[in-house]
């Protein structure tokens, strides 16, 4: 909840606009500048069989890495999920949350610094040590509980921590040599959700100073949040005057750069569907996960793979933003099936508006390229961002060398049958 200001300043990457354009027009032919701030963008890749070169040709950008390519739109399930509120073992929150419609609820509160009082000193897992059977079996649409918490061993530098299933906490070396449950350092308490089986997401980075190679190494981080709405509606705090939830988007295009795979998370932080003194904010911050099944793990799959739609959802009444029904890909062209307005950002810039977008409006050295999906009602459905690379570079790192045309020549002779590796090599 209390925003981290990050070592290591880096400004931030320029700010997000985008504009609420609706059709099926193709995108614009370069940077279009709009007014409004935007969020997210994604297309499929098509792996269709083409002609390959043992050469590799830098000549035009293609999707490498599409979070969405296992998405069965038809089949898979929407499950709808909340990652940082502070429900602890409240039963009115998980109550609030249940009948909001949730498939999904982190068991989150406050954890791993013993000097606050409010702080968990044990995790909330398993969910029968939290909340009896004959509780969780009333429950008409939480289907799973995650094991998480909101680690607080620093003031600043918050991290979320789901999937995670031990406790951990800041190392005081006032206490001795430090044990395996403990961290010392940001990065080391990164790292150890890591290695504990955890996802790494980082909390609020809101700050007016972005440290993008900090954000970069993180698995995840909150993009949107009621929390900063709700304090900038509020006004009496002077540093939320500023729109922090902007400065989400700004942070997470800088970080996306350099790591297009960060996936970015809306969460409600303190402001759920039990919050109805405002009711555009209140329950405004959720994810929708595109998952096999209704399980923890089916879940964690899907969520893992970035199979997130993050939906800052700001109608009064809630759950009427747009829905996105279906993505395709060709080779250099996005489709969107939607029924909101769609903004394609890459760079921090927006680069065209409309359902279909061509890759070859972007500059060569684009990382990536994310959608905004908008609505009459202010609320915005954010695509995580689409890996780009060029063609001929078949290992994805942007260049272009010998490992490239090793695996261009086992594509080419049938050796290399890896999809990924056979679109990377294809010819235009």
């Amino acid at each position: 909840m209390l925003r981290v200001r990050v070592a290591g300043l880096l400004p931030a990457l320029l700010a997000l606009l985008a504009g609420c354009a609706s059709g099926d027009s193709t995108s614009s032919p370069g940077p279009v500048a709009s007014p409004a701030p935007t969020t997210s963008g994604w297309p499929l890749s098509s792996l269709s069989a083409a002609p390959v070169s043992a050469e590799p040709k830098p000549v035009a950008l293609r999707i490498y890495k599409n979070p969405y390519a296992d998405v069965s739109w038809a089949v898979d399930v929407r499950l709808k999920a909340q990652h940082h509120d502070h429900v602890g073992t409240s039963r009115t929150k998980v109550r609030a949350y249940d009948a909001a419609g949730y498939h999904v609820l982190a068991l989150l509160d406050y954890s791993g610094n013993p000097a606050l009082s409010q702080s968990l000193r044990k995790r909330l897992w398993p969910v029968q040590s939290v909340f009896p059977a004959d509780f969780t079996g009333t429950l008409a649409s939480i289907r799973v509980f995650l094991p998480a918490a909101e680690e607080v061993g620093f003031a600043t530098q918050h991290i979320t921590s789901p999937f995670m299933t031990r406790y951990i906490e800041r190392w005081d070396p006032s206490t001795g040599a430090k044990r395996p449950h403990e961290y010392e350092t940001p990065s080391d308490l990164r790292k150890l959700i890591t290695d504990q089986g955890g996802v790494a997401i980082l909390a609020h980075p809101w700050y007016d100073q972005v440290d993008r190679d900090w954000i970069a190494d993180f698995d995840a981080m909150e993009i949107y949040s009621a929390l900063a709405e709700m304090q900038r509606r509020i006004g009496l705090d002077p540093y939320y005057r500023t729109d922090r939830n902007a400065r989400l988007i700004s942070a997470w295009d800088s970080a996306l750069a350099k790591n297009p795979a960060l996936i970015g998370v809306a969460v409600n932080d303190h402001f759920g569907p039990d919050y109805t003194r405002d009711l555009e904010v209140g329950d405004s911050g959720k994810i929708v996960v595109m998952a096999r099944d209704h399980t923890l793990d089916a879940y964690r799959a899907a969520f893992q793979s970035g199979a997130v739609l993050a939906v800052r959802d700001m109608g009064r009444v809630k759950d009427r933003y747009s829905h996105v029904r279906f993505i395709s890909a060709e080779d250099k062209r996005v489709t969107l099936v939607t029924d909101g307005d769609v903004t394609w950002i890459s760079m921090g810039q927006v680069f065209g508006t409309g359902k279909r977008f061509d890759l070859s409006v972007l500059p060569i050295a684009a990382t990536y390229l994310r959608a905004e999906i908008r609505n009459t009602e202010g609320s915005v459905v954010y695509t995580q961002a689409f890996t780009l690379g060029t063609v001929g570079d078949a290992d994805g790192d942007r260049d272009h060398d010998e490992v490239d045309r090793r695996i261009c020549l086992d594509v080419a002779s049938g050796a290399e049958r890896n999809p990924v590796l056979v679109a990377a090599c294809r010819s235009t």
